[in-house]
């Protein structure tokens, strides 16, 4: 129940008449309600921050880790069983994706600014320029 919602009970008359004793207090009651429901808020907002981060960190591994793993198949690109660490990798990939596009909010901004690293990335590894 919100803070405003309690003020809202203890405010109405019938409730002021059954509860006598508290009525003194309706001023306080007015001013430390919203209060502590702005506390209790800024302290959920920061242990959702503090979730996202842990999840985007883990993300980060995840892909450092992906990343490391296609420089090696690049390397040798050219074994017999090339194609079916190619073919993991993807399923990997695929893996780490739909839990980060689930978890993470759809910021076109961050998305491109992620995309262009990705690219250049890429690009560096390959040697080749995209264009975009």
């Amino acid at each position: 129940m919100s803070g405003s919602a309690v003020t809202a009970i203890l405010l109405d008359p019938h409730t002021g008449q059954a509860l006598p004793s508290i009525v003194p207090y309706l001023p306080f009651a007015k001013l430390s309600l919203p209060v502590a429901t702005g506390v209790a808020n800024t302290v959920g907002l920061f242990k959702q921050y503090t979730k996202r981060s842990f999840e985007c960190s883990e993300l980060y591994q995840k892909w450092g880790r992906l990343e490391q793993d296609c420089q090696r198949l690049w390397g040798a690109m050219y074994d017999e069983d090339a194609p079916d660490k190619l073919t993991k990798l993807q399923e990997r990939a695929l893996e780490i994706s739909v839990p980060a596009t689930r978890s993470m909010p759809n910021k076109h901004r961050l998305m491109a600014r992620c995309q262009d690293e990705a690219t250049g990335k890429i690009e560096e590894l390959l040697g080749v320029k995209y264009a975009t």
